[in-house]
């Protein structure tokens, strides 16, 4: 365990100083992204095969600045967003979405309601003016879809924050790169999300696209990215591991009062998917009895078949089995050895899902 952890602490300093290195050589070149309504120029190192760009932070505040004297701001307005986001100065890594929404909201009341939920205002669902944000096209005329689809990724920041993946990818659909101002952000919260979800090949193609700029996004986007892909990768629908995921994803939402049908089938899904694991746990071990008494048996073949000489009557006590209400009960010795057996033949951190699967059974029962 040690060993990863030194060699993940190494890599982060490596992406640490590739990233460094390529600031401070200049190594990049002006291109532009299109979005909807709006082209960024971006950020591009030469010969590159991204599939999509990062805009340049200089860029983005022109286009808000815009945004507000195509509504007709007011001098004062002008003046408030120029202390917001000045002219000269850095934009530091997860500043860049809420400098641009703060500019948003100046000259539009709705931004200026998503800004405040962002920040924790008012419950976490729904959202505000969910059916504006979610418009595809420009239908008042006045909002192009790349402020629209970057307030969309400020809504989903608070939902990854409060663990309502399946609302943060809900809230990022249809979305692309050239639709925000941060797609690095909305592919992070897109990666993220899956990851929670359990849905291995979306999570690793979403980390995969967001490591295509690897050298220009925040270095903490790139290594999460990076153990996101680690630890999904190789989880098959149906083992323990997958599993495991979908139990912690029901007790999620148990967990955030999203009990309902939705909730229902997903555990329904998780304790058939364990049924059937057992099933083939079972059926792997009689083939393996089987074969263990094959080979056990006498190697000395009967010399003539013929039924075997007994004195008895045939006859036999029968004794009372109960109505069959209480078939499968067994004693409680019996019981925990039966666990304990089980037990064994699994990873020591399944056990506990192990004992909830028969915990349901019991109670279902009852």
């Amino acid at each position: 365990m040690n060993g990863e952890r030194r060699k993940l602490t190494r890599r982060r300093i490596v992406r640490t100083v590739r990233f460094a290195t390529i600031v401070c050589c200049g190594a990049v070149v002006v291109g532009t992204a299109q979005g909807h309504n709006q082209s960024f120029r971006t950020i591009k190192p030469a010969a590159t095969t991204a599939t999509w760009d990062v805009p340049e932070s200089q860029t983005v505040r022109e286009a808000a600045f815009a945004f507000l004297a195509s509504r007709g701001a007011t001098d004062e307005v002008v003046a408030k967003a120029e202390t917001i986001w000045p002219q000269e100065g850095e934009t530091r890594d997860g500043e860049l979405l809420d400098r641009v929404a703060a500019v948003i909201a100046l000259a539009e009341s709705k931004a200026a309601d998503v800004v405040n939920y962002a920040k924790g205002a008012g419950p976490v669902t729904p959202w505000p003016h969910a059916a504006w944000l979610m418009e595809r096209e420009d239908n008042d005329g006045e909002s192009p879809r790349w402020t629209r689809g970057s307030l969309r990724l400020l809504v989903a920041r608070r939902l990854v924050e409060a663990r309502r993946f399946e609302d943060v990818l809900d809230v990022l659909g249809g979305l692309d790169a050239g639709d925000v101002a941060d797609p690095a952000a909305m592919l992070f919260a897109r990666a993220v999300a899956e990851h929670q979800l359990v849905r291995p090949q979306a999570c690793a193609a979403t980390a995969a696209t967001l490591l295509e700029n690897e050298r220009l996004i925040p270095t903490r986007y790139a290594a999460v990215a990076r153990l996101l892909q680690a630890d999904i990768e190789g989880v098959e629908r149906g083992s323990l591991d997958d599993i495991a995921r979908r139990m912690g994803h029901v007790g999620r939402r148990i967990e955030l009062g999203q009990a309902g049908p939705r909730t229902n089938d997903l555990a329904a899904e998780v304790v058939k998917s364990l049924d059937d694991l057992i099933k083939k746990a079972e059926d792997e071990r009689q083939k393996q009895n089987a074969a263990s008494g094959r080979g056990q048996a006498s190697g000395q073949p009967a010399q003539e078949s013929r039924p075997l000489e007994g004195k008895g009557e045939g006859k036999v006590d029968h004794k009372p089995t109960g109505t069959g209400r209480d078939w499968g009960n067994l004693p409680a010795k019996v019981r925990d050895a039966a666990l304990q057996q089980i037990g064994k033949d699994f990873p020591a951190h399944y056990r506990e899902i192990i004992e909830e699967y028969f915990r349901r059974l019991a109670a279902e029962e009852e």
